[in-house]
């Protein structure tokens, strides 16, 4: 009889320690759930960011295209230098929400 008693309170503190660690892996598993969520949100801006980069290279581009045109008259070139200017500085201001 003392054995069986025995053998219940090993089965019993077995069955308490793997409630414990079950505890734990779920406290552990909602945390990595969290970090995972906060990485892809994190992705999603940095992909927004790389979009707008992109589309800032690409007007640059053609903006020095214009520029470096002979044809260009000095105030065509100025005026365009300018525009081209306003719309980096209104990607930044996206960037800069995003990033928010």
């Amino acid at each position: 009889m003392d054995a069986i008693v025995a053998r219940l309170e090993k089965i019993k503190k077995a069955v308490f320690v793997l409630k414990k660690q079950n505890t734990d892996l779920n406290l552990n598993n909602k945390k990595v759930e969290k970090e995972l969520e906060r990485l892809k949100q994190l992705v999603v801006i940095q992909n927004n960011s790389i979009k707008e980069l992109e589309q800032k290279v690409k007007i640059k581009e053609i903006a020095e295209g214009f520029i470096l045109d002979d044809k260009l008259e000095v105030n065509k070139r100025r005026a365009l230098k300018q525009k081209i200017n306003e719309m980096i500085k209104e990607v930044d201001k996206a960037i800069a929400a995003i990033s928010e």
